[in-house]
């Protein structure tokens, strides 16, 4: 099940949640979190590793602003692991915000393993590619 929470690098515990207060620096900054459902593209713009920093530490900066921790070393504690745990936290929230509980708990439920075979089919794409 996904959830809406990850540990960054550093060793540091994040907790991520979308609220109404989010959702105009959200899309200040390129994530526009209404369009939700409605905007097959929505999610596009996280493909930019800058924009998803951004949008993740707009998530997390009040526990960023508690811990003392700046935006540039957030962004130094997002390495491609943990970018990938990050994701799903954001999708975790994003689930939460937008879905009554029922759905976004079956949404959680049911996306890892989606994920899973969307990842197992590129790689036997990849594989499948004769050598360079």
């Amino acid at each position: 099940m996904l959830k809406s929470e990850f540990t960054d690098a550093s060793g540091r515990a994040w907790q991520v949640r979308i609220t109404l207060a989010h959702v105009k620096p959200l899309r200040e900054a390129g994530f526009n979190v209404s369009a939700i459902g409605k905007d097959v593209g929505t999610f596009d713009v996280l493909s930019d590793p800058e924009t998803f920093a951004r949008v993740l530490y707009l998530l997390c900066e009040s526990q960023a602003d508690k811990a003392g921790v700046s935006p540039e070393e957030f962004a130094a504690g997002l390495d491609g692991p943990t970018i990938h745990a990050a994701a799903d936290a954001l999708l975790a929230a994003v689930a939460d915000f937008s879905h009554s509980p029922a759905v976004a708990k079956a949404v959680k439920e049911r996306l890892p393993a989606m994920l899973a075979d969307a990842e197992a089919k590129t790689i036997q794409l990849v594989n499948a590619a004769p050598p360079a």
